[in-house]
């Protein structure tokens, strides 16, 4: 990671006089060069506004598996080629790849990149990139309360906090030794950044697709597939007895994660507005003050 990403750099690249998409060699166009992930305009300019062009994107295969894994919630797929390409490219171009993913509003990058943030921070002695991993947290604490408005299931939102709070006991761990300042400029970070991207997370369901009725659905998947099986079976009796199938396949619409918008966008804005209050109370309950 050539620069963390910071509050101002994130304000700097909506600006009127920000600079426009990166499409040099090496910039903005080839780091999304999968057909599985496009960043909008938004994304983009803070993804220039960071990068500058100056990054390495991974080699379209990596992000071909990458992005369609991060893309459709195969989290043990992303993470295994995470680890793969951290070995063949290094663990730097990995950052990146969930870095640029994380300022395109993919929740499942961003979760992944504050840990990453921490861990290469604490392994190569860089204090500032420990930092970053604490606005991150902030980021994903925050997106938790408020996109949990649009949730058809109430459980969900509480079980992806819990497993956040869990993967980030070192980060919090560590966000207790920061500074007033520090806390601040992180609490800065994910209250800028989590406003910013919304519109890019509007139709993401991460935070909604980790409680009873997810448990629901695959248990659902597994019936349905019991119940093909023997349709299956069933149609080629029929098949070889009347020379015709009379044996309908079993079909199940899929579950709807999202309300519509008019349900939750007030109560989402509602809860953004309060979002500087409830981190600084989470960030005083870390460090005591």
């Amino acid at each position: 990671m050539r620069k963390v990403i910071s509050t101002l750099v994130c304000l700097a690249a909506l600006s009127p006089m920000a600079s426009p998409a990166v499409s040099e060699e090496g910039g903005g166009e080839k780091i999304f060069a999968s057909e599985w992930i496009e960043p909008s305009e938004t994304g983009q300019r803070l993804i220039d506004a960071v990068f500058k062009g100056q990054i390495t994107p991974l080699p379209k295969i990596r992000q071909d598996t990458l992005d369609k894994a991060l893309k459709q919630g195969d989290w043990a797929t992303m993470d295994a080629a995470r680890q793969s390409a951290a070995g063949d490219h290094g663990a730097m171009a990995v950052l990146d790849w969930s870095a640029t993913r994380h300022l395109a509003g993919y929740l499942g990058a961003s979760s992944r990149y504050g840990l990453d943030l921490y861990s290469i921070g604490k392994a190569t002695s860089r204090p500032d990139l420990m930092e970053a991993s604490v606005g991150v947290f902030f980021y994903l604490y925050g997106v938790t309360l408020i996109d949990g408005h649009k949730c058809t299931d109430p459980s969900s939102p509480e079980a992806v906090m819990n497993k956040t709070v869990d993967a980030y006991a070192p980060v919090r761990a560590f966000a207790a030794t920061l500074s007033q300042v520090k806390m601040d400029q992180a609490i800065e970070y994910a209250t800028a950044f989590e406003k910013l991207v919304a519109p890019d997370r509007a139709s993401d369901p991460m935070v909604c697709v980790h409680g009873k009725k997810r448990l629901e659905q695959i248990v659902a998947i597994n019936d349905d597939i019991n119940a093909t099986l023997n349709a299956l079976k069933q149609r080629e009796k029929e098949r070889a007895e009347h020379g015709e199938v009379r044996t309908e396949l079993p079909t199940r619409q899929p579950p709807s994660w999202i309300k519509p918008e008019q349900e939750w966008l007030k109560a989402a804005s509602d809860a953004r507005g309060s979002l500087p209050a409830w981190l600084l109370e989470l960030g005083a309950r870390l460090t005591g003050r």
